[in-house]
């Protein structure tokens, strides 16, 4: 036992050490359920909009105002009011996350236009935009002569 003991004793000191660093990591093993994060809700949100607020020098005032939402939108929820009223007509794409505002006939040149508008995602949560406002102006360094009608 001896010789073996004085034969092998660096084989078995680092079979013993590998032995603690597997059994302390053993009892040391967190359950892994408990570390994953909580998810968080997603908030409802505007993400971004065009054109962009304030003067639009423009040629084409037909442009449909884009919102583009962080959660798809109840389409029967939305409640627009636009100053000074314009007729219009609103549509969804990209699986109800962007909301497209069209007037009917174009925006009218050199007036400014607010626009706010509720709305309710397919989720429950509200949003109230901020206003928004923009007016239409024509360009005054083009070669189109005419007004777009």
């Amino acid at each position: 036992m001896k010789y073996f003991l004085k034969k092998y004793w660096k084989f078995l000191t680092i079979i013993f050490v590998f032995s603690l660093i597997v059994v302390s990591f053993y009892f040391n093993k967190k359950n892994t359920d408990n570390d994953l994060p909580t998810p968080q809700p997603i908030v409802f949100k505007i993400e971004s909009f065009f054109p962009k607020q304030g003067t639009q020098k423009t040629a084409f005032p037909s442009t449909a105002i884009r919102y583009d939402f962080s959660l798809p939108v109840k389409t029967d929820s939305i409640i627009l009011t636009i100053t000074p009223f314009k007729e219009t007509n609103f549509y969804f794409e990209n699986n109800n996350k962007t909301l497209y505002i069209q007037p009917v006939g174009p925006w009218d040149f050199n007036i400014n236009y607010s626009l706010q508008f509720t709305a309710t995602s397919n989720d429950g949560q509200t949003i109230n935009s901020e206003v928004y406002t923009f007016n239409y102006k024509i360009p005054s360094n083009s070669d189109m002569t005419e007004v777009p009608i």
